[in-house]
């Protein structure tokens, strides 16, 4: 597996979940821009019922979502 595909996979993996907390550390690492949007909107959008917590060095820009950005 290429990290992109392990990547996947685990994006699979919590779409499956039904836990009330999500936590996605680096959820589109690995993948490419556009691609990393997608699937983090059809994410969030699909927990929208779900408290989500995203860490990421790139985040997309996404609509109705509460952002906190932390400096070095």
């Amino acid at each position: 597996f290429s990290l992109g595909e392990a990547q996947r996979i685990n994006l699979a993996r919590a779409w499956l979940s039904s836990r009330p907390v999500m936590l996605l550390d680096e959820p589109t690492e690995h993948l490419d821009e556009a691609q990393g949007e997608r699937i983090l909107e059809r994410l969030l959008a699909r927990f929208s019922d779900r408290i989500v917590v995203v860490s990421t060095h790139r985040a997309p820009p996404l609509r109705d979502v509460r952002t906190i950005e932390l400096q070095p």
